[in-house]
């Protein structure tokens, strides 16, 4: 089995019956994976701890329950990547595109999320008080309006619909306000 990278060369091979168990592999082996492409890999429980991956393409993996601590995702295509569960702390995810990822469960304890787009709601439920960083970072809501994520964003979850209010904006149930025009309609 061959990891490619996005350019067509070969950054790593070996005799492996999985994606997974070659990705381990190359990352056990300190192979240097920056711009692999993991389009739509199977990496379900896979052990990426201390990977090197800047700039990979992992648009669409399976990366549930995944460990992915005290790696460099800098710059990483995660769109539609499946996140459920998958322990991401202590790493680098700066300038990732993240759009459609699901994250439930995610843990990001200490990691850096600073300037990534994100568009899936499922980021609600992730404990981002615990991140290092949001700065710079955008939900699109519904992938036209873009929120700042600049600070952790407040959920609350205990009413009817859930309510989460962000630095400009404030998502009640799937009604997206601008808080100025809340402001306007309690003025």
């Amino acid at each position: 089995m061959k990891l490619i990278s996005l350019q067509g060369k070969t950054v790593f091979e070996g005799r492996f019956a999985t994606l997974r168990r070659c990705v381990e592999a190359a990352i056990a082996e300190g192979v240097d994976l920056a711009g692999v492409n993991l389009r739509g890999g199977m990496l379900r429980h896979a052990n990426l701890d201390g990977g090197r991956l800047r700039g990979a393409c992992l648009w669409g993996a399976q990366l549930s329950y995944a460990q992915m601590s005290e790696g460099d995702f800098t710059a990483c295509d995660l769109r539609a990547a499946q996140l459920k569960d998958a322990c991401m702390a202590t790493s680098r995810f700066t300038g990732c595109d993240m759009r459609g990822a699901y994250m439930a469960g995610a843990i990001v304890r200490g990691s850096d999320f600073s300037a990534c787009e994100f568009s899936c709601p499922s980021l609600f439920s992730v404990p981002w008080e615990e991140a290092a960083s949001l700065a710079g970072s955008v939900y699109w809501h519904r992938g036209e309006t873009p929120c700042a994520l600049s600070r952790v964003p407040v959920v609350i979850s205990v009413l009817p619909r859930r309510v989460v209010m962000m630095k400009d904006h404030v998502l009640i149930g799937n009604e997206l306000r601008a808080v100025n025009q809340l402001e306007n309609n309690f003025a």
